[in-house]
This record gives structure tokens, C-alpha cells and sequence, in this order.
């Protein structure tokens, strides 16, 4: 029971003030310390109890080495030494230097060394000379078949595989030679990328058609991809700790464009823009060296875009050698070498995945316009009909001053304004296909091009042929000159004989997209018969038509003739009406 100092015991809920001379008395101290006395005797008792280990238990000594037999330590007596290594035929240095703690945790460590080694004992002891650290292995690999036999397991595919080939690897470079843990152990561990790396990580090759293929993968490779946070069976979905069908692909590209498959899985808006691209319509049509993600983007040491945005390690180069070294000396290459980041690389006009097919029929300003926008203003201030000329006239005519031109005559359908495909011109012309199948050897004349336009259009399409003058090849257009060199003489093209308009070409679609060519003879041009087909392209002083120039000289020498005419007869009536007798003769004075 609490009291006060003056011996009154204290209510319920009351206090005492020590400072005001009030005092507990010894009990009710006591009932106070005791729950404070054990609430620190429990929080330091482990406190006290790692004290007494400490000072009281002996120091742990260091990890024994795991018991062996009697042979095993007499083997290890030497092999333990640091300098115990031999010189192999080849030249090689071949470590002998063996310890007991290699053992530790192998599924060897009850096995003396005899069992493997099997020419060597306590009393023999030979000196065998070996070519090389290969055959070494490959020698003792022969032991492992005393205890793990040559019958194939019936779940392990592939590694009957490799084990059963002419030239497989020994079981070292999968398994190890000495510390050699147990399968099941690797199987439990979380990272399938390791576990994977158990035996990738080492030199493995598989033969595909005669040639040996790597199958090496580099852990510091994986590390630095983007891709360092997924398992090996994220994109290898068909492997696991489990699972390792064997996949007997008939060359190394169809195994690269089996794998790219994988991609899609996670990049599928990639994908799709990809399957429209003309790489694509090139791997469909059976061309095995059209590129697919793997080629671009590598497999293992997949990198951020940021470090294949630059000129030198732009993917585009590794297959358009010759277009990028265009590039490089171009307008664009020269400001990317000096450091502007914002000059347009391959990707900025042909994009990455969604690569349209190289078309010289079309003016290509939109590409152009994407980033310079003030073009049309520009041009406007000192081109006549700027308009015109920008639509039909592509951007690389006049700023590649030394490329070759030629003129495009897209047929195209009115209704959809898409270009028309071979295979609907085709089925619309009939028997006058024939016509653009020997356009091949001799170029279409205007009146073929009339009966072609005609004909186009008398069944279910409504077609029209749009002008375009281009560059004839396409790679030249990479090399695009300082604005200061580019065309600006207006009598280059528009003047008669001109050399831009000496190749003229057809145009209609392939079935990947890409242009479809037919020569047309450049007289077809100023030809009568073009007057229709082609009136909506027309150079002034250059595609002239002849019969506008003979019926010009008529109306001109009509015009002439009329007045000539006119005058004449004014002046023979004039002068018949002033003879005497005429009827018509004035009298003096008469108005």
C-alpha cells in the first residue's frame, strides 16, 4: 500500500510530490523497481550472454579440410604445393596443383583420386605426356563412363546429343573437373540465366551443316544488355531447368530468324511495323539475308537505343556500305562528324522498323519537310510556281547536282490515289500486257502508252499517270550537297534537249511494294498522244509537244494570213469604188 510521508494512506488515483517532502515507503519502492529491474534484466541478458561466449568459448578455428582416404592424402601431399604445373607438348602450362577444399561439396568427395586418374597409383606413378590441355580432358573424360555408363537419358535431349557426337566435349567443360557439384543444386537456384551459364558460359559449339557455330554466351555481355533483367528462358521460352529440347536448325541463318521470333513477345508494336516494312516482304519472298531484329540489335549484348543512334555504330551500314558512305560525305554526315546531334541518321527518314522501299518515282518532301519546315517559304521567295515544282519535282533533283535524273509516270487510281499494281495492270490490260513485257528490249512508244492509259481505264479502274521527275538511283540521293552547291539555273531543265528527260520510265507496284519499271522512249514525251495521259506534266521549253508547236505556226500564220486577206480586199474594193463610171464616184463638195 502506498502512504504519505505523514502516514495517511493515499486514494485511489492520487499522486505524490517528492519535491514537496512527500516519500514512498520501502514496499511501495520496491513494488515500483521491480518491473523496471526486470525489463532491463531481459533486455541485457543476450547482451551478457554474447559477453560470456566471447571471453569464455574458444575462437571457431578455420574449416577443416574435408576427411579423404589415405590414397587421396597422399596424393594431395604434393598436388597441393603452388608450383606443382607441367609443360604439355603444344606448349602449354597445365596446373597440377590440388586442394582439399575443392572437394568440398563435390559429389566426388568420396572418391579417391584413382578413380578418375586411373593410370596413376601410390606405386606407379608414369609420366605421360600429353599434346595438349584438350586431349588431356578428353582422356580422362573416358573415365567417366566407368560409373555414369553410355546409356542415353531419356529426358536429356540434348545432352545425348552432345554426348553421343564424333567431336564432343569432355565432361569438364560442363561439369567441372574437381568441384564438381550436383545437378539438382544448380536446378535450385532462383536465376535461370545462371544455371544456363553452367555450361554456356564455357566453350560449346554445335555443328550445323558441316560448321561449327558458338554457342559461348558471356556473362559480362548479359550484364551490360538492356535485357540484363530477364532469364535466358524469357526469350528462350522453350528452355528451362527442366526442359532442353534439341533444336537441329539447317543452317546458322535459319536459327537466327527462329530466334528473332522471340522479340515479339514483348515488342509487338515493333513487330507489326516490322511486317509491314519492305525487310519483311524481302524475308517472305524467300531472301534469306533480309535483316531481322538480331541483325540490328544484336542477341545477347542488346543495347539502348541512345548507343546505336550514331553514325559509326548505326546497324543500317553493316548491309548499305555504299549508301552510308554517301551519307558520310553528305550535308547531313559532315554535321553529324562535327558534332550536331540533331542531324538526321538513317532511321530519321527510313525509320527503324517500318523501312518503306526506295522509291525514285515520288517526291520525297514530306521526309524532307519534316525538318525543314520553312522550305516551301524559302523556295517561294525566289522560284516561280514553287508549288508546283515542290510537288513534281523531288528535293534531290536540285541539291544532288551530280546525280543522274530521269522522269517517273506513276499509274496511279484516282479513287484511292495508290499506285496501281502489276498484277491488277495485268488482269485489266489482257493480251496488251504484252506491251509493257517488251517495253523490256524496246522502250514504249507514245501511241502504246495512249492504247495502255486507254485501256486501264475502260475496265474497273479509273487511272491517271502523274509525272515525277527524279534521280535514277536511289543510293544517290544519300549524298546531298552543301545548299549553297545546289541547282538553281532554270535553263537546265527547261530548255529542249534537255539530259533530264532522256530516261523516262513507267512505273507501277510489285507485290512487296517496290517500284516496277517499264523504259518508255523519251520522244513519247512530246508526242500527241501524250496530250491526255500526261497533262498534268508538262516543262515548258523541254517536254514539247509537236503538234501544239505545228498547231501554234497555224494559228500564227492563219492569224497573219486573215489580216493579209483583209487589207488586201479593203484596198482592191477601195480602189475599184474610185473609178469613173463605178456608181460610186464622189462629187466634189459631197461628203
Amino acid at each position: 500500500m502506498l502512504v504519505f510521508f505523514s502516514g495517511k494512506p493515499a486514494d485511489p488515483g492520487t499522486y505524490w510530490n517528492l519535491s514537496a517532502g512527500e516519500s514512498v515507503q520501502p514496499s511501495a519502492a520496491a513494488f515500483i523497481l521491480a518491473p523496471v529491474i526486470g525489463l532491463a534484466f531481459t533486455l541485457l541478458m543476450p547482451l551478457l550472454l554474447l559477453c560470456v561466449m566471447v571471453l569464455f568459448i574458444a575462437k571457431p578455428s578455420v574449416a577443416a579440410e574435408p576427411a579423404m582416404d589415405a590414397e587421396s592424402t597422399a596424393c594431395l601431399s604434393c598436388h597441393q604445393m603452388l608450383s606443382r604445373s607441367k609443360t604439355l607438348a603444344n606448349g602449354e602450362t597445365l596446373s597440377l596443383r590440388m586442394t582439399g577444399t575443392l572437394f568440398r561439396g563435390s559429389v566426388h568427395e568420396a572418391v579417391p583420386c584413382t578413380g578418375c586418374h586411373s593410370d596413376m597409383s601410390l606405386g606407379a606413378h608414369p609420366k605421360t605426356v600429353h599434346a595438349s590441355q584438350r586431349a588431356f580432358a578428353l582422356q580422362v573424360n573416358l573415365n567417366c563412363r566407368n560409373c555414369h555408363g553410355d546409356e542415353p537419358s531419356p529426358t536429356h535431349e540434348m545432352h545425348n546429343y552432345e554426348a553421343a557426337r564424333a567431336n564432343a566435349p569432355p565432361c569438364s567443360d560442363c561439369h567441372g573437373s574437381h568441384a564438381i557439384r550436383k545437378v539438382f543444386g544448380l536446378k535450385s537456384a532462383k536465376n535461370t540465366t545462371q544455371y544456363c551459364l553452367t555450361c554456356h558460359a564455357k566453350s560449346i559449339t554445335t555443328l550445323v551443316n558441316g560448321k561449327s557455330i558458338s554457342r559461348t554466351v558471356d556473362h559480362k555481355v548479359i550484364r551490360g544488355s538492356v535485357h540484363s533483367r530477364h532469364g535466358c528462358s524469357d526469350c528462350h521460352e522453350e528452355y528451362s531447368k527442366t526442359s532442353h529440347p534439341l533444336r537441329r536448325p539447317g543452317s546458322r541463318r535459319e536459327f537466327t530468324i527462329a530466334a528473332s521470333s522471340a522479340c515479339a513477345r514483348c515488342h509487338s508494336d515493333k513487330k507489326e511495323d516490322y511486317d509491314g516494312s519492305i525487310h519483311a516482304a524481302c524475308l517472305k519472298k524467300g531472301d534469306r539475308n533480309a535483316p531481322v531484329c538480331t541483325d540490328c540489335h544484336g542477341s545477347h549484348a542488346v543495347g539502348p537505343v541512345s548507343a546505336a543512334a550514331t553514325s559509326n555504330s548505326i546497324a543500317c551500314r553493316k548491309c548499305h556500305e555504299d549508301a552510308y558512305a554517301q551519307y558520310a560525305s553528305s550535308v547531313h554526315g559532315l554535321a553529324r562528324s562535327e558534332g550536331k546531334e540533331n542531324a538526321p541518321l538513317c532511321i530519321s527518314c527510313h525509320f527503324a522498323h517500318k523501312v518503306s522501299p526506295a522509291m525514285v518515282s515520288q517526291s520525297i518532301r514530306s521526309a524532307c519537310f519534316e525538318c525543314h519546315h520553312d522550305a516551301p517559304d524559302r523556295h517561294e521567295a525566289w522560284l516561280p510556281n514553287a508549288a508546283v515544282h515542290l510537288e513534281t519535282i523531288a528535293c534531290t533533283v536540285c541539291h544532288v547536282p551530280e546525280g543522274v535524273r530521269g522522269v517517273y509516270l506513276s499509274v496511279r487510281d484516282r479513287n484511292t490515289g495508290q499506285r496501281l499494281s502489276d498484277s491488277h495492270a495485268r488482269k485489266a490490260l489482257g493480251s496488251d500486257f504484252r506491251l509493257l513485257e517488251q517495253a523490256r528490249e524496246e522502250s514504249l512508244s507514245g501511241k502504246e502508252l495512249w492504247t495502255i492509259y486507254r485501256k486501264l481505264n475502260e475496265g474497273e479502274y479509273a487511272v491517271s499517270m502523274d509525272g515525277v521527275l527524279g534521280l535514277r538511283d536511289c543510293g544517290q540521293s544519300h549524298g546531298l550537297a552543301q545548299k549553297e552547291q545546289a541547282l538553281k539555273a532554270c535553263d537546265t531543265c527547261h530548255r529542249a534537249g534537255s539530259d533530264y528527260f532522256t530516261n523516262v520510265n513507267m512505273v507501277l507496284s510489285s507485290p512487296d511494294g517496290r517500284e516496277q519499271r517499264y523504259p518508255v522512249h523519251q520522244a513519247a514525251l512530246g508526242s500527241m498522244y501524250s496530250l491526255i495521259p500526261l497533262n498534268d506534266f508538262y516543262a515548258l521549253g523541254s517536254t514539247r509537244l509537236k503538234i501544239i508547236d505545228v498547231l501554234g505556226i497555224a494559228m500564227i500564220l492563219s492569224a497573219i494570213g486573215v489580216v493579209f486577206i483583209h487589207n488586201t480586199a479593203r484596198a482592191l474594193l477601195r480602189e475599184a469604188s474610185q473609178r469613173p463610171g463605178s456608181g460610186t464616184h464622189r462629187k466634189e463638195g459631197t461628203p
